[in-house]
């Protein structure tokens, strides 16, 4: 192609030398231009970042008395910054103890990431393993009511998706079961570095399932993880786990498993634990607010995506085959809780599945929102749900420093 070389400049020399430049700035300027306009629209049509949001006309529904529960689960991802520690006390942990003076059975899920920056080393005698310490010790004194406490592994929790990650946690599986010993009430779930499915009935008409969404994302390399023969990995029941078929551990045999753990689960609450979302408007969903500026970071995780992000082909890989395996169950009510992203969400899909992000636990980070966002808010918090003994489901946001949840709602079962 050639490059003009006349102008109003005399022999034109200046325009050979600065054309190409000033095409590029009026190409920027423009695309900046689009970006911010478009940007303006999307912030408008989505919502503020970090405010609250709660779907119009949504029926609210009354805090269930103790005496109704018959199955309380506190969900909170993403609580692994040492800022919990702080000798002041962290006003979500106080919250969260309270709300285990249910009298009802009890479980803090934690989903993920629960130990920043890089999880659990496996040197015990350095400054970082000391803090990593504190921070499992400050979320177990909070959880010590609860009859369970399961910890989910996070992407931080794996050397935050570097190399050593496995050993990283197996470090923490070990920690966990050594500050709770002789009790078996809390444990890394999955644990070993094994994908799950790990399923626990908790009721007969509540089963959790947990997986380990960065196995799947993680690179087919058995360096980074177990994978193909002889990696003991089990899948099913924690009480009666069963090897996978000829030891030999695959991405396809895990879709496998995790399709029998929600089979035969009709009339039953299934709730599957993990820590990347099936559904999100975060930042990992491709959402920044607050600014025209970060309009444009979803168009670098277009053009740069991470398996951390939906733009990237692992993320959206997994999570078709998930949706896919949901979709064949005959639950009464499918619950998919999932951290990663810092704020609180809750989505309803056409198939009458509900998705919660809920990852504010030391963190926030904005959200938008889709027509089927329930609600959503940048916030530190935690969500709630008590099964009541009449059969129901409800489910509540929980923010410190609130009186009353800024959402309480009763599920819906599918018909």
């Amino acid at each position: 192609m050639k490059t003009q070389t006349t102008s109003a400049h005399g022999d034109g020399s200046t325009a050979r030398q600065w054309a190409p430049l000033r095409v590029l700035s009026t190409r920027a300027a423009r695309t900046l231009a689009y970006a911010a306009a478009f940007g303006a629209l999307l912030f408008g049509a989505s919502g503020c970042g970090y405010q609250m949001y709660t779907r119009p006309g949504l029926p609210a529904a009354p805090v269930a008395a103790t005496d109704e529960i018959s199955l309380r689960l506190l969900l909170v991802g993403d609580l692994g910054e040492e800022v919990i520690t702080r000798t002041q006390g962290w006003p979500l942990l106080d919250r969260l103890t309270q709300d285990l003076q249910s009298g009802a059975r009890t479980a803090v899920v934690l989903l993920g990431d629960n130990v920043y920056p890089a999880g659990v080393p496996a040197e015990s005698d350095t400054p970082e393993a000391q803090a990593a310490e504190r921070i499992v010790r400050a979320m177990l004194a909070a959880a010590a009511p609860a009859d369970d406490v399961l910890f989910v592994p996070g992407n931080h929790d794996w050397n935050d998706s570097h190399p050593g990650g496995l050993e990283r946690i197996l470090a923490q599986d070990a920690l966990i079961r050594r500050l709770t010993e002789p009790e078996d009430r809390a444990r890394l779930i999955p644990s070993g570095g094994c994908p799950g499915p790990a399923s626990l009935d908790l009721s007969p008409g509540v089963r959790l399932v947990a997986i380990d969404t960065e196995w799947l994302l993680t690179a087919e390399d058995p360096r980074r993880k177990p994978l193909g023969g002889q990696t003991g990995c089990v899948h099913g029941p924690t009480d009666a786990p069963t090897p996978f078929p000829d030891d030999q551990l695959t991405t396809e045999a895990f879709y496998r498993a995790l399709e029998v753990q929600l089979q035969d689960v009709e009339g039953r609450v299934v709730m599957l634990l993990a820590h990347h979302p099936l559904r999100s408007r975060g930042p990992h969903g491709g959402h920044l607010g607050g600014t025209w500026l970060p309009f444009l970071w979803p168009a670098v995780k277009r053009l740069f995506p991470t398996p951390q992000d939906f733009g990237s082909d692992a993320n959206q890989r997994m999570r078709a085959r998930i949706d896919e395996v949901l979709g064949r169950t005959d639950a009464d009510l499918i619950i998919a809780a999932a951290g990663h992203d810092h704020n609180l969400q809750l989505f309803e899909a056409s198939s009458g599945a509900y998705y919660l992000v809920s990852g504010a636990g030391s963190k926030t980070s904005p959200a938008g929102r889709t027509p089927q966002t329930l609600f959503k808010h940048g916030a530190h918090g935690y969500m709630r749900v008590d099964v009541l003994v009449d059969g129901n489901v409800q489910l509540a946001v929980v923010e410190p420093g609130t009186d009353r949840p800024p959402l309480s709602i009763r599920l819906r079962r599918r018909e």
